[in-house]
């Protein structure tokens, strides 16, 4: 039974769909039948547990769905295998995630886990990973701090509240919207760094993803032990959250909630790694 050899643990809109896609092109490369798949989170953050199993059924559909739209024959081993992760018994536990990273076209390959949600997981599920992933590699894209709290709280008003816009509620949102439990990089990192040795982490700043985007998949190329490769598509958007204006006031309530956090970052990263987040 497979387990990943790299995880990509966030952070949440900062960049790892882009990533998810670029590394999909890599021949060395496999990233398990779709992107996040939510199983340490599942385990170790209670809160999560409202929506995992939603997320599971709904990425194994969308597969299931283009298996059949491009195959002129469907190919009913794969299909049944896809079916299988939808098993209410077995869906998220250790075998499940396992059977994510055991297909045949995984052989040989380097294998990866891009899920955000993981950035926020407390010492022992950090720990539970480190362990049944054999320390595996770890990526963390880090964002500015308010950029990233106000690319969350579009993404919220696009998929939860269609009759925002005619409230302008921003305090409420802001309220409803859990950017802590995304974003405080000055409580997760020091507990990936506490995890892990120096070697083993990958911090990269999100600017580089779109100014320097070569040199960002060469430097993880670099870091799970994969040969380099020529990539498509690379300053592409792969995912766009719906542009929503945040008013002034939302704007300094929003700030107030990411306070300290560029402060910890510069104290941690510096001066050249913060600007380019």
């Amino acid at each position: 039974m497979g387990h990943p050899n790299f995880v990509c643990i966030g952070a949440q809109k900062a960049g790892t769909t882009w990533l998810h896609a670029m590394l999909e092109q890599h021949p060395g490369v496999y990233l398990g039948p779709f992107k996040e798949a939510q199983f340490f989170n599942h385990k170790h953050l209670p809160e999560d547990r409202k929506w995992t199993k939603w997320h599971v059924k709904m990425a194994v559909r969308k597969g299931i769905q283009a298996h059949l739209k491009q195959q002129k024959v469907p190919n009913y081993a794969i299909l049944r295998r896809w079916v299988s992760l939808m098993d209410p018994k077995t869906m998220l536990t250790d075998a499940w995630y396992s059977l994510l990273y055991s297909p045949p076209n995984a052989k040989g390959k380097a294998l990866g886990d891009i899920t955000p949600s993981y950035c926020s997981l407390p010492p022992e599920g950090i720990e539970d990973l480190k362990r049944h992933c054999d320390t595996p590699k770890i990526i963390f894209i880090i964002r500015d701090p308010f950029d990233r709290a106000a690319s969350q709280l579009r993404m919220v008003v696009s998929r939860h509240d269609k009759g925002f816009k005619l409230r302008r509620d921003w305090e409420s949102l802001i309220d409803r919207t859990p950017i802590e439990s995304r974003g405080d990089y000055k409580t997760f990192v020091p507990r990936w760094d506490a995890a892990f040795a120096e070697d083993d982490l990958l911090y990269i700043p999100y600017g580089d993803l779109q100014n320097r985007p070569r040199d960002v998949l060469a430097r993880i190329e670099r870091h799970i032990g994969v040969s380099p490769h020529e990539y498509s598509g690379l300053s592409e958007r792969v995912h766009s959250t719906t542009r929503v204006r945040i008013p002034g006031k939302a704007r300094r309530l929003l700030e107030a909630r990411v306070e300290g956090q560029r402060d910890y970052l510069l104290s941690r990263f510096g001066q050249d790694f913060v600007s380019r987040t």
